[in-house]
């Protein structure tokens, strides 16, 4: 009588076994199921955000300029566009026209900053911290309101914190930028006034054509005894000094530059081979020698404009030879163009969308 009852157990620990089995195999399925449900939602988020990364995160990482130990990515570039639009529509002189050239010349921009800022100390200057202040009022408040004594301590902070907001920068970065700003303009004031009342200069007549072909015409015309001036007179496109047969007077170095060295390697009487500039192909003949003379008025407005590319251009110079100088992301291609475009129209509060009505 007591084999029946040690049977029933053994059927009864079989169901508990095979329940658990299933019990078991069901809990197995529904981790494998949840695991493979994660993978596909972390493989689809992972896509989008894979292309997100390399459209929009990598490039503003990448290194658009490097001056010596200093490098600026793309995302420091914008940063300075925008600024530099935000400026010219609080003013009022902001050209929507200008946005493509402005897009192009930044990078020059940026670097000729930048350079002036490594190398400004040489020339002694140093913006002192108090007129940087004052500047940044001006940057957040206007000029006109600098002085207001209606605007209190805490709404030009509110201003302050909005615009840094805006432009998507810290306090330290706007204000480096203010700073290197003021730099720019203070070399260029030192640089303007230290044009000398005189200077070498040299006396040379010209005759302008728009291309090579002519100006051989013109140097077969005076090898076969045919006076320069008449030529000038005949052929020349420089509207200045055609009818004075070329002469163009006295003139100092850098303002001509594309003449430069014609000029002062010349002998008395001595006419130059084609030389060519911006502004199509020219003859050169030089008459007497160099001499040192006051400036005319417009030479010297010529040269105090660009007395500061002048000098950026030697120390940028001294970088390339020094190999301290590059824009690992190369210049401004069609596809960077379209990208930048694409950050600075995000900007809604520099490009507001327009309305239907609008």
């Amino acid at each position: 009588m007591s084999i029946k009852p040690i049977e029933e157990n053994s059927d009864s620990t079989t169901v508990d076994r095979r329940r658990t089995t299933e019990k078991n195999r069901k809990v197995r399925l529904r981790r494998i199921v949840l695991i493979a449900s994660l993978v596909i939602l972390i493989f689809s988020l992972a896509v989008p955000l894979t292309g997100y990364y390399y459209v929009f995160v990598k490039p503003l990482n990448e290194t658009a300029l490097v001056v010596n130990d200093k490098s600026y990515t793309w995302n420091d570039y914008l940063t300075r566009t925008k600024m530099l639009i935000f400026d010219a529509q609080f003013s009022g002189t902001w050209d929507p026209n200008s946005l493509t050239s402005l897009v192009f010349d930044m990078l020059d921009e940026m670097e000729r900053l930048e350079i002036v800022n490594q190398y400004a100390s040489q020339e002694g200057l140093k913006i002192d911290p108090a007129d940087i202040d004052q500047e940044v009022r001006f940057k957040v408040l206007g000029r006109g309101s600098v002085d207001d004594p209606a605007i209190s301590e805490a709404e030009f902070k509110e201003r302050y914190r909005r615009r840094l907001e805006l432009l998507k920068v810290n306090e330290d970065t706007f204000y480096e930028l203010v700073r290197q700003s003021m730099l720019f303009k203070e070399l260029d004031q030192k640089l303007r006034e230290a044009v000398p009342e005189k200077i070498e200069q040299r006396h040379f007549h010209i005759i302008q054509v728009s291309n090579l072909e002519d100006a051989r015409l013109v140097l077969e015309k005076i090898d076969g005894g045919q006076k320069f001036e008449e030529i000038a007179k005949e052929m020349s496109r420089d509207t200045q000094s055609k009818d004075s047969g070329g002469d163009v007077g006295w003139i100092p170095a850098g303002v001509r530059e594309d003449y430069d060295e014609a000029i002062y390697t010349l002998d008395d009487g001595q006419i130059s081979e084609p030389l060519f500039s911006r502004v199509g192909v020219s003859i050169i003949k030089a008459e007497g020698n160099i001499e040192i003379r006051t400036l005319k008025d417009d030479h010297r407005s010529r040269l105090e404009a660009g007395a500061l590319t002048k000098w950026i251009r030697a120390k940028r110079s001294d970088l390339v030879e020094e190999e301290a100088l590059s824009r690992p992301g190369g210049s401004i291609s069609n596809t960077r163009y379209e990208w930048i475009i694409e950050q600075i129209m995000q900007e809604r509060e520099l490009f507001p969308r327009r309305t239907i009505s609008g």
